[in-house]
């Protein structure tokens, strides 16, 4: 077992962190995510949804959310994202490592994921993915078919003033949004809501973040079959 000291050495060896994740002991994790549980909080995900259930983490990161959903007693979590690859210096794998977790990893594109090669899903956290993608409706589509028939997704991206009813969708050219040039769409509630219903689902939950102007949570599942 790890004193705190060694797992602070492991922790901070890891140059960039995108999480906080909490190792036990007072050893933190310094991502640009603040400490604590407050947007895991705002997620609302009910237990059911977790405890003994498969869950795919997409755009998982550090896999701040993977780790909680297997301490929350999930059954099986797989963490995707491109951005981790292989390397053991890596913050998930480090995380990984000193969590003693069996999460596992794919650096992939969620969007080649094949439901008859990784199954189907309890529960997709979707969490600051949806203004990446070139096809946001593309993306819903491929979650539909990754979910299993009672299953649920959960939804946080940025999006335009509630104010705004109209299904609109603003394009932010070049790095205009957040000065990333991978940050493409800035999508209104309802539009959120009606790309989900041309997908085959249906959103369940709206609710602004709290601490982070500009962004929602959703949940969303099958549509009527």
């Amino acid at each position: 077992m790890l004193t705190p000291k060694e797992k602070q050495k492991i922790v901070d060896s890891v140059p960039y962190w995108w999480h906080s994740i909490d190792f036990g002991d007072g050893v933190f994790s310094e991502g640009r995510q603040r400490r604590g549980t407050v947007l895991w909080d705002q997620f609302d995900i009910p237990i059911r949804n977790i405890k003994n259930k498969r869950v795919l983490d997409i755009g998982a990161w550090d896999g701040k959310f993977s780790f909680l959903c297997e301490q929350a007693g999930a059954e099986t979590v797989l963490a995707v994202d491109v951005c981790q690859g292989g390397s053991s210096s890596n913050g998930f794998h480090v995380a990984k490592k000193i969590l003693n977790s069996k999460v596992f990893h794919m650096d992939e594109d969620f969007l080649n994921l094949k439901p008859s090669e990784v199954g189907k899903f309890d529960l997709i956290i979707f969490a600051g993915v949806l203004y990446h993608l070139e096809n946001p409706l593309g993306g819903f589509r491929a979650l539909k078919e990754l979910l299993s028939n009672t299953g649920l997704i959960v939804i946080e991206t940025t999006t335009l003033p509630d104010e705004i009813k109209e299904p609109y969708i603003k394009f932010h050219l070049k790095d205009a949004l957040n000065k990333d040039p991978t940050n493409f769409w800035t999508p209104s509630p309802s539009c959120v809501e009606q790309m989900l219903i041309e997908a085959g689902l249906v959103s369940t939950l709206h609710k602004r973040r709290t601490h982070y102007k500009g962004r929602s949570i959703f949940h969303a599942v099958h549509g009527e079959q």
